[in-house]
């Protein structure tokens, strides 16, 4: 269940089983929130790395600040063939 439809659902139990009053600013948010069609961040990270010579790594996220602490970076395939990009930190 993705973030949109877990607040739609939650949102249609608010209303149906709890009898929310939909004129509530937080549930009319909620509602509004639910029916967007924006999209909901995830808990997902993408990071981008560069590997320079001499093991040098520069490390950045999807909105491009550098990630700090970055000890190694490693790009293998795992057991069943699926690229692993690894940050250890």
């Amino acid at each position: 269940m993705t973030a949109k439809q877990t607040l739609k659902a939650v949102f249609d139990l608010l209303i149906d089983e709890y009898d929310a009053d939909p004129r509530n600013p937080l549930i009319h948010e909620l509602g509004r929130l639910a029916n967007s069609s924006d999209d909901i961040p995830t808990d997902d990270i993408e990071l981008t790395a560069l590997v320079g010579p001499n093991g040098m790594t520069s490390v950045k996220d999807q909105h491009g600040r550098r990630v700090k602490g970055v000890k190694s970076v490693a790009v293998f395939e795992d057991q069943h063939g699926k690229p692993v990009f690894q940050v250890n930190l």
